[in-house]
């Protein structure tokens, strides 16, 4: 007689996990800020560590099905003075050659930063103002390519670092930093080694001036004061305005466009162009989309099972020797899915009832048969079956149900 090793696993509705859409988290979720042009290390860290307190750690519940979320940053170190708004500009277009929007579009920046740029020349629209721009900016993206290269290169080890951990990942990407968070996953999607984990890999886009996304599941913030992200045609709209602020009205920052002291202070915001209705503080406002990507990470746990003992799981009677089997669900797999005898109950049952049932811990079993005392004929004895009914112990609802023949 032989038995035959069949996995089956099913995930039961209940109320309890229908409270939330979060996906099982295998060892958490890590929230990396992707810095703009001219930050330090330390102010790279010190918009991370905002980032966290005000947004992250009052909402993990809502982020991570374990409520376990790290905080990170990676820095970008592309150096530019006052041309923040101009690099950002020129990462967009520069797949499209030096062309009259290119130089449009360049006027427009200079227009945007007047008190750094001197906005009469500017704007005045004389040919030799605009091919001066134009050349400056063709430079300046020669200059910056290395610097990208490098940026993105180093974004790719951080996050796949986090990944080997067993993390999902969210970038958290703020002006120019979200187009380097679109270079990243293009450049993951094109790598094998990331394939396993795009689906764990989520972008939350700050101030942003990106016409298009690249990772699917993508969330964006940009207000209307925002001027730099605003200020030329290849923009995305702005989602949210400023409750009771215009325009060159926005505290310490008139541009509107600083991370720490526009997108996450403590403005009211609304959304635009929707009803004036629903005002809420801004870190509750990028909260609310970072929850938004969380909910669509899939799921990275392992997949719940049953085990039998590897050397009898095809064990063939031959003589008078007692069939014995060992079941038994991987302790750091109910872990993963936030199973423990504390919370929990595991009721296990099997088929032939008239098998023995010894209970060795809380996720294992032993089950046996004496040949000699069998009152059947154990040549009809063709499968076992094992069932781990996994319930919560406050509410006594069955969460998940494991089963194996």
């Amino acid at each position: 007689m032989r038995f035959f090793i069949m996995i089956f696993l099913l995930l039961a509705t209940t109320q309890l996990f229908a409270q939330q859409s979060l996906k099982c988290s295998k060892n958490g979720t890590s929230i990396l800020f992707l810095s703009g042009i001219k930050n330090t290390g330390l102010s790279a860290k010190v918009s991370s560590d905002n980032l966290y307190i005000n947004v992250v750690k009052p909402n993990e519940p809502k982020i991570d099905s374990k409520s376990k979320t790290t905080s990170d940053f990676i820095l970008n170190p592309t150096r530019g003075g006052e041309k923040d708004f101009i690099q950002s500009i020129s990462q967009k277009l520069k797949g499209l050659g030096v062309t009259k929007v290119l130089s449009e579009t360049v006027k427009m920046a200079f227009k945007t930063d007047g008190a750094s740029y001197g906005v009469n020349n500017s704007i005045s629209g004389l040919k030799e103002v605009v091919e001066a721009e134009t050349d400056y900016l063709v430079q300046f993206i020669i200059e910056n390519e290395v610097t990208e290269l490098a940026t993105v290169l180093l974004a790719k080890q951080k996050v796949k670092e986090e990944f080997d951990k067993g993390k999902k990942i969210i970038i958290v990407s703020h002006s120019q930093g979200n187009f380097f968070a679109n270079q990243l996953y293009l450049a993951m999607a094109s790598d094998p080694d990331f394939q396993p984990y795009l689906n764990y890999f989520g972008n939350l886009q700050i101030a942003t001036s990106v016409s298009s996304f690249e990772t699917p599941n993508v969330a964006f913030v940009t207000l209307l004061e925002d001027l730099v992200s605003n200020a030329f045609q290849l923009s995305r709209f702005p989602n949210y305005e400023l409750q009771d602020f215009a325009p060159f009205q926005v505290p310490v920052d008139w541009k509107g466009h600083w991370f720490n002291e526009v997108y996450l202070s403590g403005n009211l915001a609304i959304p635009f162009p929707n009803q004036p209705v629903g005002a809420k503080f801004m870190p509750d406002v990028i909260a609310e989309k970072l929850i938004t990507v969380a909910n669509a990470l899939a799921d990275n746990c392992d997949p719940l099972e049953i085990i039998a003992d590897p050397e009898l799981a095809v064990k063939t009677w031959g003589g008078s020797d007692p069939l014995v089997f060992n079941f038994s669900i991987p302790p750091e797999v109910l872990a993963q899915h936030a199973i423990s005898a504390e919370t929990h109950t595991i009721e296990w049952t099997l088929m032939p009832s008239s098998l023995p049932l010894e209970v060795l811990a809380f996720n294992a079993i032993r089950t046996s048969r004496l040949p000699s005392f069998s009152p059947f004929n154990l040549d009809l004895l063709t499968e076992v079956k094992v069932n781990a009914n996994i319930k919560d112990k406050i509410t006594g609802q069955t969460v998940m149900f494991a089963h194996k023949t």
